[in-house]
């Protein structure tokens, strides 16, 4: 079993030596293994974002309702980031059990 690390560092490697054992089953399983990897950190990633826009959503709120402002446009802007958060949380269980598999 090789290291996720290393499969992301150095695929060639990892590719020759399979090729060299002439195993195809596991050339294939290797495709398989980087691309679920990928997506796992592509929608991982995702996430991150929109948490991220979610704190500086809410640092705005705080900064306008203590300048007095109107807030109404920032609350909706922070009504949608739970519902894009959810939804990359429904594809992320997929792209993680394929990541740890």
């Amino acid at each position: 079993m090789q290291d996720i690390k290393l499969i992301r560092e150095h695929p060639a490697l990892i590719r020759r030596d399979l090729e060299k054992r002439n195993d195809q089953e596991k050339l294939n399983l290797l495709h398989e293994v980087i691309e679920a990897d990928k997506e796992w950190r592509h929608l991982n990633m995702e996430i991150e974002k929109l948490r991220h826009s979610r704190n500086q959503i809410s640092l705005q709120i705080n900064q306008a309702k203590k300048e007095g402002k109107d807030i109404s446009e920032i609350v909706q802007q922070a009504k949608i980031l739970p519902e894009c958060i959810e939804a990359a949380h429904q594809r992320y269980p997929d792209a993680a059990s394929q990541h740890s598999a």
